[in-house]
């Protein structure tokens, strides 16, 4: 068995990231990567303990330093700003044997509010030995002094004009004062080395920082009037609350001020200003107040950022199903005419999100009711497609997907289309259309050609290119597990075509003929029987695992990636105990043999998993072009 390329890298980073830092940091590995690989803990020259300790995320690459890109997506920085400590990212780059690293909220601030994904190459910088591990420290050194000033005093906040002088920021920081709640917070009119937070002004820049952190820059005119900019500086620093400090100072905030912000907020911070509100406040008070208090609520724009931040923000603060709730009752009774289409649009959407695609398929249903222009839209046959096909109905799936393509000839609608066709039992045309997706674009992914290899085994080895889907009768179950195993190919085939003729895709019919198969010591067919039944029943651990060990006992290794690649994505790890109870090892093979085969079949199946695409489409009335984003 061949060691995966990405393993060798990591091992070669953790190598030189021990390397690369003081002797006496100690840097332990996660088992399980879930956007975290190593903690770091500090030691002070002495090797004595100083309580502090960061994490980070490896990163390496065959690349060379100046061809690079590192694409990293919004839900991984979610993930890494719940943690109380800073998280790095290390960039290893193998062919020079050297790193460049960043802050991951150095990244995170830099992104665009409706960008799901950010290139993170350019903001690394190389790696000093002597000066990186120095600042390392430093900024967890200030992290733990934060938490521990915290609990015993107020946040101060430092401001700063130097455009004109002591006595302006002094009447700034009495504006600032007045918007924020006296016993949470001490504002001062001048710089204070132990200041949480920092305003400053300057050459037309304001700038709001936090403990040295990254917090927001915003261009603003010279002469700029003192209470447009108190209120920016209180809207940043609630954001700033929201993102780094996770307490209850954020909810304090927005209690006190959001009235305030709510009216005096640019239309361009909507969105960071209702992230914020959501999460200090939860999601049916956030909700209450934004439609309490702004001036149109038939303003387009105030409700994609509400759905926006809806979808952001309810599952980062458990709040999903509250979520799902609010979208439902708006779906149900539209606050106004014009919003009825999209909030079961919407509404669908969540709960397609949440795999309830019987509820799912009803709003989008309801939606194209509503307004009969979503019937000139492919992404709405494509959506109400998955929710007919997830709720079993994939003859209306393939009407759906057919007219998806007709409008948008997109090979991604039309390998959809062609599974949906292979689950009606029409296996020519569904080979024909993923294979005619495949050449149309080759970069859809891999788990539609298991569905064409099959149909093409269908088709070719027994004949069959179109059947009708139906119940399969008790009593043929029960013909095919008496069956005695076959002596040769051929025979088993005679064996097998007659009920694969009753119904070639029966997923009990296609795993019992899969272990006539392999009685019959014919792993090639069992291969095809097993992997049939996943196709069917995709989340089955036991059919993909039978289909891998099948593919492996056939020595079918492309068979054997495609299987692991879907397989993977269906049932997680679930797949690895599948899979070793399946794979017979020899008894004549040493245990200590044994064991490696089985550590490195682990880290073969791990190593296709992949990250999980959760993003969900929201669109509003209006402007195709503005009403679209992932999120």
């Amino acid at each position: 068995m061949k060691r995966h390329r990405n393993h060798i890298l990591e091992g070669k980073s953790l190598t030189a990231l021990r390397a690369a830092l003081p002797e006496t940091w100690v840097v332990h590995e996660f088992p399980q990567d879930y956007g975290i690989d190593v903690q770091i803990e500090i030691f002070d020259t002495a090797g004595n303990s100083t309580g502090l300790r960061i994490y980070g995320q490896l990163k390496a690459t065959d690349k060379h330093d100046e061809e690079d890109v590192l694409s990293l997506d919004r839900d991984h920085f979610e993930y890494w700003a719940a943690h109380s400590d800073p998280v790095l990212l290390l960039r290893y780059f193998a062919v020079t044997g050297t790193f460049k690293w960043c802050w991951m909220h150095d990244i995170h601030w830099r992104m665009k509010p409706t960008a799901s994904s950010v290139d993170a190459a350019p903001h690394l910088t190389p790696w000093n030995k002597v000066e990186t591990p120095v600042a390392i420290e430093q900024l967890a050194s200030l992290r733990k002094q934060f938490l521990h000033q915290r609990s015993t005093s107020p946040i101060t906040i430092s401001v700063r004009n130097t455009s004109e002088g002591i006595t302006s920021s002094l009447r700034l920081a009495k504006l600032i004062e007045n918007r924020l709640p006296s016993e949470s917070f001490i504002v001062l009119g001048e710089p204070e080395s132990a200041c949480y937070i920092d305003v400053l002004f300057e050459r037309k820049m304001l700038r709001v920082g936090f403990l040295g952190l990254p917090g927001f820059v915003l261009s603003c005119e010279d002469n700029s009037a003192n209470e447009y900019l108190a209120e920016l500086a209180v809207l940043f620093v609630f954001l700033i609350l929201c993102r780094y400090n996770r307490s209850a100072e954020s909810s304090v905030v927005a209690n006190h001020a959001a009235p305030d912000l709510l009216r005096t907020t640019p239309e361009d911070f909507f969105s960071l200003l209702f992230d914020g509100l959501f999460y200090s406040l939860g999601v049916e008070q956030a909700i209450a107040l934004i439609l309490g208090k702004v001036i149109d609520k038939k303003d387009p724009v105030v409700w994609f950022n509400i759905h926006a931040a809806g979808v952001r923000v309810s599952k980062r603060i458990g709040q999903t199903e509250i979520w799902r709730s609010q979208l439902k009752q708006w779906a149900d009774f539209p606050p106004y005419p014009e919003m009825a289409a999209y909030a079961a649009y919407n509404a669908a959407n969540s709960h397609a999100n949440a795999n309830l695609w019987h509820d799912a398929l009803g709003y989008y249903k309801l939606a194209g009711e509503r307004d009969r222009n979503y019937f000139d839209r492919d992404y709405y046959w494509t959506e109400l497609g998955v929710a007919q096909f997830e709720t079993g109905h994939a003859d209306a799936a393939s009407v759906s997907y057919q007219k998806a393509f007709d409008i948008s000839h997109d090979p991604a609608d039309q390998w959809r289309l062609g599974d949906a066709l292979f689950h009606c039992g029409e296996y020519e045309s569904a080979y024909k259309n993923i294979s005619s997706a495949i050449a149309s674009n080759e970069s859809l992914g891999l788990y539609h050609r298991l569905v064409m290899a099959v149909c093409d085994e269908l088709i070719s080895t027994w004949g069959i290119n179109k059947q009708e889907i139906r119940p399969v009768d008790e009593s043929v179950h029960s013909e095919l597990m008496a069956s005695v195993a076959a002596t040769s190919a051929d025979e088993l085939i005679l064996k097998l075509k007659p009920f694969l003729e009753t119904c070639a895709i029966d997923p009990r019919l296609s795993f019992n003929s899969g272990h006539l198969s392999n009685i019959s010591k014919q792993p090639r067919i069992a291969l095809y029987r097993y992997l049939t039944c996943a196709l069917r029943q995709p989340h089955d651990t036991q059919a993909w695992a039978c289909a891998y060990i099948s593919a492996f006992n056939a020595n079918d290794p492309d068979l054997m990636v495609l299987i692991l690649d879907s397989a993977y994505s269906f049932t997680s790890e679930e797949l690895i105990d599948a899979v070793l109870k399946a794979f017979v090892i020899p008894n004549e093979v040493p245990d200590e043999t044994a064991v490696e085969i089985q550590r490195q079949l682990i880290s073969l199946i791990r190593a296709t998993a992949k990250s999980a695409d959760n993003s969900v489409t929201m669109r509003i009335h209006g402007d195709d072009s503005f009403n679209e984003i992932q999120i």
